[in-house]
């Protein structure tokens, strides 16, 4: 391979670094766009996959999960949601004397 075709190989492969960092960073800003607007709505705010895992949600919904918070991580089941919940008193108790 001759000097000019190893110039023009490495101003591509520089070329085509420099596009995808720029892609990162808008990628990046979105996504902190994103946080920052769901974090605004005021009640619980989850989002959930087609497998139930947990892909997103807003800050009130962690603060309502107390101390069971770090049990549900981005992935957790909504089995697992509930369960933690449960698990941390989160999940009123039926009352045995209650009528059906």
């Amino acid at each position: 391979m001759n000097d000019a075709a190893m110039i023009v190989g490495l101003f591509v492969r520089l070329c085509i670094a420099l596009v995808l960092g720029m892609a990162l960073l808008r990628v990046r800003e979105r996504n902190r766009q994103l946080a920052s607007a769901i974090n605004q709505i005021l009640g619980n705010f989850s989002l959930w996959d087609a497998r139930d895992r947990i892909v997103l949600s807003n800050q009130r919904f962690l603060e309502d999960l107390g101390t069971a918070a770090g049990s549900v991580p981005e992935g957790s089941t909504f089995d697992q949601y509930i369960w933690a919940r449960f698990e941390n008193g989160l999940v009123p108790q039926a009352d045995s004397d209650a009528e059906a």
